[in-house]
Order: C-alpha cells, then structure tokens, then sequence
C-alpha cells in the first residue's frame, strides 16, 4: 500500500510532536483554542483540552478530506460533517471515531441513506434511497444490510415483507396506490441464480453475507388479490435502540482530573526533589569520611616513609663510616673510642699552651730587667 495514502476518516492517532500555535494550561499542555500541523502534514485547527483535540474543530486531511465537527479525547465524538475525496459525505452523530447514532450518507452514485448507524454501520431503522430506479427502503438494518420488516417503495406501488440478508424473503403482500387500490398477497422465495452455475458451500466467514452475493435471487409468488385492509399489512419496523460504545465524562469530572494531575505532578516534583537531597547529603558525608579517611591513610604513609628514610641515612652513615652495619655493637665501641681519644688530645694542646705562655712569660721578664739595667749604667 502506498505510504502516501491516509485513512480517510481517522487520520493521526494524537498530536505526538507537529507544530503547535495556540492556547495551553498550567502544566503546558495544549488547552484551548490552536492550530497544528501533524507530522503526517493533516491540519487541525480548533480546540484542545488537556493536551488533545476536544470540541469543535476543523481537521483537513492531506488526501483531500475533511471533517467539520465536534471532537472529544482526539476522537470525532458529537456531531460533525464529513467529506470524503470521492464526493461522499456524512452528516451526524459520531462516537469514538466511528459514525454511530443519526446520520446522513450521500453516496458518490446520489444514492442517500438516512437513519440509525452502528460503528460505521447501517444498523437500526433508516431509509435508503436508490437513485437509479428511484426506489425507496425503509426498515430495519443489522450491520449494513437489510434484516427483518421493511417497505420498498415504487413510484406505483409499496412491498410489505421481510428481508433476510439483504433480500426479500417469506410472506409478503403489494399495495397499489388509488385508482387500484387493492392489495396483492404471496411470498418470496430464493432460487439459483441463472447467472451462476453452482451455489456451493458458504466458506468459514462468508455467513453474513448477502445471499445474492453467492448466486441466490429473491422470486415473487402471488397467492390472492384483496382489497386494501390495513390490518393485513405484515409488521411494520421499528426503531432500534443503538448503545453508547464509550462513556462520556462531564467537564467538571475532567476537570477534576486536571487538578488530580497537576497535584500528582507536583507531589512527584516534590518527591524527586526529596530524593535528590537526600542524595546529596549522603553524597556530602560520604565526602568528608573519604577526607578524613584519605588524611589519615596520608599521615601513615609520610610516618612511614618517614621511618623508612631515617633507617636508609641511618645505614648510609654506618656505611660510610666503618664500611658495614651489621655489628652495631662493634661500631658503638668505635664511637666511645673516638670520642675517648678525641678528649685526650683536647687536654694534651690545652696542656702545652699553658707552658708556651709561662716560658714565653719568663722570658719576657728578663729582657725588661737587661733593658733596665743598660739603662741605669748611661
């Protein structure tokens, strides 16, 4: 089937994305009077409610259709006009998207029917007009055919009678209009139709068919002639009442969902808010455990490479000084030997600059006594 070709009657399912001009409602919703183009180019312009196509409102389908009418949650619901790219339209009541409850068909050929429809179906008491032979039916419909008490009217003259499967079938009786005005009764019969060779078996589905789809035509067969009498007229049909196929909610129950919705939003907002902090404050101690944690696991790192550092020079020293480190203490008495013997030597120069100073204090003296005498034999 050819992408391009769109369901003439039910067009997108929702708005999903398109581009929007109009009204919308507190929790940005399209709400009230707009205008859209779907993303499948339909145009739709006339009222939301709560984000979908709900009142009265225009959608022109890319094919040619269109429909002019009442809408409730996306669907044709109420009352509404449709016209169709072959020339066909449909005027009345719609449910769920379907034609169901009143309504006018005018067919492409100028047939017309008027009456009672059923999920897109003629169902109930209607009237349909033939507009080639210019006769009339008027009676009763199961499912888009004829089923049960009828009339078929000629321009001189009335069938009373049953139809079964879209065709006259029992008991029956003519009515011709004055100067005549007598009544001719008889029944109808099926017998094969000389157009086909065989009847056969009905496949699995074809039940509901009309007989005269499957090679069987209605035969007349007069019994007698009276004059009009009212009272042997077969029985006449009657309206047929068609349920509701979905359950309408009241603006004010709607509404009262909006407001549920908005309070719901809120409390979820409000809810992942909550969540949200709770998270980061969780986040934030587990932050300050991992601080703590990684200063002290720091602190005992630097101690130990502390330890280790001290021990290396340690060794080093050992090392440079006495060539190894494995007698500590070997290099312990080596230590109080140096030291000891570093002491003695101190005390041994203290020692001799003291007897420096008193010779040197001595001779000293006896060269200012010479001194003074030279100078006193002058």
């Amino acid at each position: 089937m050819d992408e391009d070709i769109v369901d003439e009657e039910f067009g997108e399912e929702d708005d999903k994305i398109g581009e929007y001009e109009g009204r919308r409602n507190e929790i940005n919703e399209r709400h009230g009077l707009g205008r859209a183009i779907l993303p499948n180019k339909d145009l739709y312009q006339g009222y939301y409610r709560y984000g979908r196509r709900d009142g009265n409102g225009l959608y022109m389908f890319r094919n040619g259709a269109r429909y002019d009418g009442d809408w409730y949650q996306n669907l044709k619901d109420g009352n509404g006009i449709f016209y169709y790219p072959d020339g066909s339209k449909y005027e009345g009541q719609w449910q769920s998207d379907m034609k169901h409850g009143y309504g006018a068909y005018t067919y492409p050929n100028g047939d017309f029917y008027e009456g009672t429809w059923k999920e897109n179906f003629r169902h109930g008491l209607g009237t349909y007009l033939f507009k080639a032979t210019e006769t009339k039916f008027l009676g009763t419909w199961v499912n888009g055919i004829r089923e049960g008490p009828g009339q078929l009217l000629h321009p001189k003259n009335r069938f009373y009678g049953t139809w079964v499967k879209d065709m006259p079938l029992g008991p029956g009786c003519y009515v011709f209009d004055p100067p005549v005005d007598c009544m001719i009764h008889g029944e109808y019969i099926h017998v094969k139709d000389p157009a086909f060779e065989s009847i056969g078996k009905l496949e699995e589905g074809d039940q509901d068919e009309p007989q005269a789809k499957i090679g069987l035509i209605p035969v007349w067969r007069s019994d007698r002639i009276t004059e009009f009498d009212p009272t042997l007229l077969p029985p006449i049909p009657v309206p047929t009442q068609i349920p509701e196929i979905r359950i309408k909610k009241s603006i004010f129950e709607r509404d009262s969902e909006l407001v549920q919705r908005i309070v719901d939003f809120e409390n979820i907002t409000n809810d992942c808010l909550e969540t949200k902090e709770g998270e980061v404050e969780e986040r934030d101690d587990i932050n300050e455990e991992e601080i703590m944690l990684s200063s002290q696991m720091l602190h005992m790192r630097q101690t130990e490479e502390a330890d280790i550092t001290a021990k290396r020079n340690g060794s080093l020293i050992d090392t440079y000084r006495y060539g190894s480190t494995t007698d500590k203490r070997q290099s312990s008495h080596m230590e109080n030997i140096f030291s000891q013997g570093k002491s003695q030597a101190d005390d041994d120069l203290v020692s001799i600059g003291t007897n420096d100073e008193d010779e040197s204090t001595t001779v000293t003296d006896q060269n200012t006594a010479r001194d003074s005498e030279d100078l006193t034999d002058d």
